[in-house]
């Protein structure tokens, strides 16, 4: 593979950067309109959404056959969308400790503790954090929430992303595995960057800390 010189490099993060701007502003457009859209039209007919959802649900509350044909396709639905349950989950968890964070502190410390106990038990943990891209994800998921980012995205859409990529750093074209994958934000998120798949673009360990906060 040539070795990309610093000129290269210049010129196709210009042209990268170019195109992930337009792709985050799409995306943003996107997301307001429909939101506003739904909005409007459920305040425009909120009574009778509530008076149809009502009338539905009266029909058919005592209905046996529609409440197991009901759990069928909450089921089908949650596992078409695991990730997006799985965040609605996480959620809820989150405001759940939220209520007591002393007490759920201390109970991950002595579950920490007798973790680390067993030299196995802990080399196993720190094996699955170290190379799982899924729990990278939600790692760096975490971070652009504590930090406000705007935009959210799913593991599946991640990997999409880096397939798209085909596998390589955006920056210097070296072939990324599992182990080597790291999530940049083109645009970063101190610099109000969003956390949509439209400013994410896989990278290696050494352009990403070479780029850092540009």
């Amino acid at each position: 593979m040539p070795v990309a010189t610093p000129g290269s490099m210049t010129r196709r993060f210009g042209v990268v950067k170019k195109l992930h701007q337009q792709w985050a502003l799409c995306d943003m457009l996107s997301l307001m309109s429909k939101k506003e859209s739904a909005a409007r039209d459920y305040e425009r007919h909120k009574d009778a959404y509530k008076a149809r959802a009502k009338a539905r649900y009266d029909k058919l509350k005592n209905n046996l056959d529609f409440k197991k044909a009901n759990r069928m396709r909450l089921k089908k639905w949650e596992a078409e969308n695991r990730e997006h349950v799985n965040e609605r989950a996480n959620v809820r968890q989150r405001k759940y400790r939220a209520s007591d964070p002393q007490h759920f502190r201390a109970k991950d410390q002595r579950k920490y503790q007798r973790v680390k106990a067993s030299p196995v038990r802990y080399a196993r943990l720190l094996e699955t954090y170290r190379n799982n891209p899924k729990r990278k994800h939600y790692s760096n998921r975490y971070l652009a929430r504590k930090k406000g980012a705007v935009g959210f995205h799913t593991f599946t859409q991640w990997m999409a992303r880096v397939e798209y990529f085909g596998w390589a750093c955006v920056y210097c074209g070296v072939e990324l595995t599992e182990k080597t994958l790291t999530k940049d934000h083109f645009i970063p998120l101190a610099k109000g960057g969003t956390d949509f798949t439209s400013n994410l673009v896989p990278a290696c360990k050494s352009c990403n800390c070479r780029k850092g906060g540009r």
